[in-house]
């Protein structure tokens, strides 16, 4: 499934990427080739403008005429070249005139002039309309390639004549064919790096999702196991009491006790087990209110003690403050106190004391609430673990109280978004202490 979902996440990376990439690398072409036409036309425009002015000098010998004219140096300039190429055509669109040392046959050109007259409808010819008609139109002949621009003027005696300018645009072409290679191996180095890229992230992007699948399938595997056991009891003790017939209900009370608490542990198991499914899918909300935590203290320790003196247990809370109030879930923190306290109760000896304290830190403008006991405590490499479902410390003591593992996970998650953080510190046989801070909103001390 996990390999499904990982192709599947590279294939659509990389589609994403190829369609940016193409859009990109097409408008880069495209703003580029018009970019260079643009110029190309312009440069055109200006010689064409500059053979006007020759030709209302009556096609003076270029060599004396222009030379001195400092207007019409860059016009003699790309006439001199072997790049451009100009000629003049009478109304009968008979050459009377040309320049330039650009390898073209008047006839071709000749051909081309005639275009100026004709509907123009070919994407090699393109019309534009300024101060009269020009023509521009792409030509590829054997292996030369060129653009040229056709208008009409008027000479000094009234005649029509026609001008002709071609330019060689080879260079250009080049550039934009390099380009075009150098955009097209783009895209493909993207697609490939992006596979390559995606093998790497994908697998760095499915790890939460992984660890996410491990821990269902871990979750539900412990699940399993552990409603096994109470479920394999209950059964044993239904067997015994069936097995002896010709007892009463009475004689036979053991049993029926010692499947009841089997039920009442599962009960409370599989209530929790819905309590995580529920918080995991964030199903539960949180009505955050402002709180006194003092009086739900008090109260908690009132709800608990009934439990606590049968073990001689003493539970009390040292608190220098009338009332400490802080942002919470009424609910949810009487729920976290009793899941601590009666955890505090289950893993405490007989005749010790439990206490809670409670301490503003103005410094970090928050309330530190602790539940202290001496009990068996832990080990260091057990305090992450106990936030683990179905972890415990002392599993045949934990099963003897009814104890599933799951209580810690569930008040780690009501810390949490109670926007507070929880933390352990135990000894070895000595005892456990339970740290929760909590934002403050304000306090009242004893006076």
């Amino acid at each position: 499934m996990l390999n499904k979902i990982k192709n599947k996440l590279i294939l659509t990376n990389t589609f994403v990427l190829l369609v940016i990439l193409i859009m990109v690398t097409s408008f880069i072409y495209v703003f580029s080739s018009y970019s260079f036409s643009n110029t190309s036309d312009n440069e055109l425009l200006n010689l064409v403008y500059q053979s006007k002015r020759f030709s209302k000098s009556n096609f003076k010998s270029i060599e004396n005429d222009l030379s001195y004219n400092q207007e019409l140096s860059y016009f003699k300039e790309k006439l001199s070249n072997e790049k451009c190429k100009l000629i003049f055509f009478n109304n009968e669109l008979k050459p009377i005139f040309s320049s330039g040392k650009f390898k073209i046959s008047k006839n071709k050109l000749g051909k081309i002039a005639t275009l100026y007259f004709a509907d123009v409808n070919s994407s090699h010819t393109e019309v534009k309309e300024q101060d009269g008609r020009y023509v521009f139109s792409d030509y590829e002949d054997s292996k030369i390639s060129y653009r040229t621009c056709t208008t009409l003027i008027t000479d000094n005696d009234g005649n029509m004549q026609l001008i002709l300018i071609a330019e060689d645009n080879r260079a250009e072409n080049a550039t934009l064919n390099t380009l075009l290679y150098i955009l097209a191996l783009t895209v493909i180095f993207g697609v490939v790096a992006s596979l390559l890229g995606g093998f790497y992230t994908a697998d760095k992007a499915l790890v939460p999702i992984k660890e996410n699948m491990d821990n269902q399938r871990q979750f539900i595997a412990d699940a399993s196991h552990e409603l096994r056991t109470p479920i394999a009891v209950i059964k044993t003790n239904l067997e015994l009491i069936e097995s002896n017939e010709d007892e009463t209900v009475k004689s036979q009370e053991v049993w029926i006790d010692y499947a009841k608490s089997e039920i009442k542990r599962m009960d409370k198991m599989v209530g929790d087990l819905l309590i995580l499914s529920k918080a995991d899918l964030n199903e539960i909300p949180f009505n955050n209110k402002e709180h006194d935590i003092v009086h739900l203290i008090k109260e908690a320790i009132e709800k608990i003690e009934p439990i606590a003196v049968k073990r001689e247990i003493r539970v009390y809370m040292a608190c220098p403050y009338n009332r400490v109030k802080t942002n919470i879930d009424e609910d949810k923190f009487t729920q976290l106190l009793m899941i601590l306290l009666d955890n505090a109760i289950k893993y405490s000896e007989d005749k010790t004391q439990i206490m809670i304290t409670v301490k503003v830190n103005l410094s970090k403008n928050n309330v530190v609430i602790k539940v202290k006991d001496q009990g068996i405590g832990m080990k260091k490499d057990e305090i992450e673990k106990v936030f683990t479902r179905f972890y415990r410390i002392d599993k045949a003591r934990s099963r003897r109280e009814n104890g599933s593992g799951l209580g810690l996970p569930i008040a780690k998650w009501i810390v949490e978004n109670l926007n507070g953080t929880i933390n352990i510190e135990s000894i070895e046989d000595k005892g456990t202490d339970v740290i929760i801070a909590l934002p403050l909103i304000s306090y009242e001390e004893t006076e």
